[in-house]
């Protein structure tokens, strides 16, 4: 049976770009920011984990770096800024993918464990709101994709009973495995990696 909403991840599924990559806008040295984002992303696990719940907003994190290294947070927080509205498609041809599966009746919606910066700076940089049926972010959602309660998932339940579907017509395509818990729930789940790429996946359901 054709999934009737396919969700799929945005970091490393959809795309592979990175916070405070180098760009025509950066202010900070490259080293510098692979030193803080190694102790960001490495050390910090359960801060980001609030960043990306939306307990903790991009300005915070930008202040706490800028303390921590010495640097102007406003620089910080402009290179985020950059990077994150210049991000790009893993695949040029994900978009013509995706329109071919909307075209059957499938809604497809980008279902992220991200930050306040997707929506923000993201999102409408790319008109992803063009592109895709929905956004589903956990900054705004106050839940990550891995969060079921009670049998329920946390982040998916208010979009799924708002357009009137069972989990089990629905698949969600990422890179993270730990995210296969959502079927438990009923959901399908298929793991995008480098055997199984996200081209390969999205043709199949069209």
């Amino acid at each position: 049976m054709k999934s009737k909403a396919v969700f799929v991840d945005w970091d490393g599924t959809l795309s592979q770009s990175k916070f405070w990559a180098p760009n025509n806008e950066s202010q900070l040295d490259p080293d510098v920011v692979e030193q803080f984002t190694t102790f960001l992303f490495r050390t910090c696990r359960d801060l980001v984990k609030e960043w990306m719940r939306g307990n903790v907003s991009s300005a915070n994190i930008a202040e706490l770096i800028g303390t921590q290294y010495g640097l102007s947070p406003s620089a910080v927080y402009s290179d985020l800024k950059s990077s994150c509205e210049q991000m790009t498609f893993i695949d040029s041809k994900v978009t013509d993918s995706v329109s071919s599966i909307r075209e059957r009746g499938a809604k497809v919606v980008i279902a992220t464990d991200n930050m306040d910066t997707f929506e923000t700076w993201t999102v409408p940089a790319l008109k992803l709101e063009d592109k895709f049926d929905g956004i589903l972010a956990s900054p705004t959602l106050g839940a990550l994709k891995a969060d079921i309660r009670n049998g329920q998932s946390l982040f998916f339940y208010n979009y799924l009973l708002q357009q009137g579907l069972k989990p089990e017509e629905t698949v969600l395509l990422d890179d993270n495995v730990e995210n296969a818990v959502v079927k438990s729930i009923g959901m399908g789940f298929i793991h995008v990696n480098q055997h199984n790429t996200l081209d390969t996946i999205l043709d199949s359901l069209t």
